[in-house]
């Protein structure tokens, strides 16, 4: 094969109906293809799974004479696995998950065959992330590696299912929440080795962010929230795990820290905050002023307080475009839905372009209201083509364009 008078637009066409794995694969064997467009290898965006591995192939990158330099043209977008969940623990719930307890403590354990290979393959998950944890703690180590791709605009923190053992994906996608319990400092890290770096970060995503991490730590943090590092941002969506009820606590201290968070941002254009709780959070956490660039505002399981939140969204007024409200109370002496409804229709009308309230929905005055309602939108605001939603759609109506009252008594 005579590689190198391949023209670009046949390399293109070869690498993007080829799938990744085969393209490796075929550079490994065969010193053409390793030729054959090294450049298209490199996607925008690259995956960091491991600080030990992935860190240090950055830094490759970033040192080879060809690859660095497409590297600054191609990736824009850096997506870590997210390194807070307790790997003893999460070992512990694999041994003991035959009877659901609140709390897996270690016990004789005699595992079956499949079992035993579960086993050697999380060992070997726990010696990996040992090594990692270490070099995540140096963070000079990331900053020498970020600056090989200084056009990297957004950062994502996910908690992916990355175990290859059927037994251990299971287990994992029925009790990761309850292997998330570190104390996570990674979010931090990652955010200030970034501005240390250079990085214009304007987009950040995290889908398991633990609740503890705005708790008064004392010394144990002497940063203020990373408050600094994320002044730039115009995108947050925060996913926030509060299993410990850590942000409905009686003196709303956590909530006040995350309050603070958000207050330091003052260019947001996106604005998405998911609580994953057993019951449902204030609204204390919204800034009292902010930026008035906000053009989409997300936020799911909370008790609605009409006032604030109307006064939050008047702020906005004239930028919002995009209002989303998902699993939400409205408690006792706080209105009925119709009452919240109408109010968003008089304040933002005619101004919103796409309108969601979806989950389960609860009143509490007069003779009370519960509803489920399935979302019409995807997270990216797109139409959810196989998704059957007529009463969301019709409270869109509603608010939006002075539609009728769809909620009836059966409902």
């Amino acid at each position: 094969m005579a590689s190198n008078t391949f023209p670009y637009e046949i390399k293109r066409l070869i690498y993007d109906y080829a799938d990744l794995p085969t393209i490796k694969s075929l550079r490994q064997v065969s010193k053409a293809w390793a030729l054959v467009g090294v450049e298209l290898i490199l996607l925008p965006t690259f995956h960091i799974n491991s600080h030990l591995h992935d860190v240090q192939r950055l830094l490759d990158i970033g040192s080879h004479p060809t690859l660095s330099l497409q590297a600054v043209k191609v990736i824009n977008k850096l997506s870590f696995q997210n390194t807070g969940w307790d790997s003893q623990y999460f070992r512990r719930i694999v041994c003991g998950r035959h009877e659901h307890r609140r709390y897996y403590e270690a016990q004789v354990f005699v595992p079956t065959e499949a079992e035993a290979d579960a086993l050697e393959e999380l060992d070997k998950f726990t010696t990996r992330k040992d090594r990692d944890d270490q070099i995540e703690d140096t963070i000079d180590f990331l900053i020498s590696a970020l600056k090989s791709v200084p056009q990297v605009n957004s950062i994502e923190i996910k908690s992916r299912n990355l175990f290859e053992n059927g037994l251990l994906r299971k287990v994992w996608e029925e009790y990761s929440l309850e292997a998330y319990r570190l104390q996570q400092h990674q979010t931090w890290k990652v955010l200030s080795a970034a501005r240390t770096a250079g990085l214009n970060v304007h987009h950040f995503s995290h889908d398991q962010l633990i609740s503890s991490c705005f708790e008064d730590r004392g010394s144990l943090r002497s940063e203020p929230m990373g408050r600094q590092d994320i002044t730039s941002l115009k995108s947050l969506k925060l996913v926030i795990s509060d299993h410990q009820g850590i942000l409905s606590s009686a003196d709303g201290a956590a909530l006040i820290r995350l309050r603070g968070l958000l207050s330091a941002i003052k260019s947001l254009e996106t604005l998405s905050i998911t609580f994953e709780v057993l019951g449902s959070i204030s609204l204390d956490f919204l800034p009292v002023s902010t930026t008035s660039a906000l053009r989409s505002l997300t936020l799911s399981s909370f008790s609605l307080d009409p006032t604030k939140l109307l006064a939050f969204l008047e702020g906005h007024a004239s930028t919002l475009r995009n209002l989303r409200l998902g699993w939400v109370d409205i408690p006792q002496g706080q209105g009925k839905w119709r009452d919240f409804l109408d109010d968003v229709r008089t304040l933002l009308g005619n101004t919103l372009a796409k309108f969601q309230v979806s989950g389960m929905l609860r009143s509490v005055d007069g003779d009370g209201e519960q509803w489920l309602l399935w979302p019409q939108y995807d997270a990216e605001w797109s139409v959810l083509e196989k998704q059957n939603s007529p009463r969301t759609k019709e409270l869109e109506v509603f608010v939006l364009r002075d539609g009728p009252w769809p909620m009836v008594a059966s409902d």
